[in-house]
């Protein structure tokens, strides 16, 4: 799946108020403003794993990254 599908799925239930951050960039936007911040190479990268902790973070890695390249707050 890709970081953009991953997105969308989110979106379409409901989770307009989480918020993504990058863990290797400066990126922090809202779910849905998300496509306007993170750099086309990321939207469209494949996730390879994803960790949800039990704060409600949902951790992301990005192919060909060997720590977590986002995270999700929601």
């Amino acid at each position: 799946m890709l970081l953009k599908e991953y997105v969308n799925d989110r979106l379409d239930e409901g989770e307009t108020n989480a918020v993504i951050e990058g863990l290797q960039n400066d990126v922090r936007a809202n779910l849905d403003d998300a496509l306007n911040h993170i750099p086309p190479e990321d939207w469209h990268a494949e996730i390879t794993n994803r960790q949800k902790e039990s704060d409600g973070q949902t951790l992301i890695w990005l192919a060909g990254r060997s720590d977590p390249s986002y995270s999700i707050q929601e």
